[in-house]
């Protein structure tokens, strides 16, 4: 499994992480599924920032957001594939709490943020019997589908 991201939303993510440090970002990726649960991302949805700074908050999204974010996808003829985070003085990998609350099927991008600045993005997905997280390789888009 993989993701697909272009450069230009690579750093999207990494600067709404440092506008919202010492709290969190979070937002909605909206893409395409392509084959063997491949992801392409074509465009951001942020969402609220936390100001406040929990060790392994989770995104903090209702099935009711979920829900609207899913619909406004479709109208754009997209679908809603993950997640993307902000780790504010933690690093980029998702936590025990992450796994008790995502769902297999998205992926979760996670930036690193050090003293206010992005040092690092991952990408994850959870196994289909939710027993652990697995790196998933982020790659560049290309001509074909993700």
């Amino acid at each position: 499994m993989r993701i697909a991201i272009h450069p230009k939303e690579r750093q999207a993510i990494a600067r709404y992480g440092e506008a919202a440090y010492p709290g969190r970002g979070y937002g909605l990726l909206l893409g395409r599924s392509g084959e063997n649960g491949s992801h392409e991302v074509i465009e951001l949805l942020p969402w609220e920032q936390s100001r406040t700074s929990q060790e392994h908050e989770m995104i903090p999204f209702t099935e009711e957001m979920l829900r609207q974010a899913e619909e406004m996808a479709r109208q754009k003829g997209l679908e809603v594939i993950g997640f993307f985070q902000s780790n504010p003085d933690y690093p980029a990998r998702p936590s025990i709490q992450h796994r008790r609350q995502a769902l297999p099927r998205y992926s979760y991008v996670i930036v690193g943020v050090r003293k206010g600045r992005a040092h690092e993005l991952t990408a994850w997905r959870l196994s289909d019997d939710r027993s652990a997280f697995h790196q998933i390789d982020i790659r560049l888009p290309d001509s074909g589908k993700a």
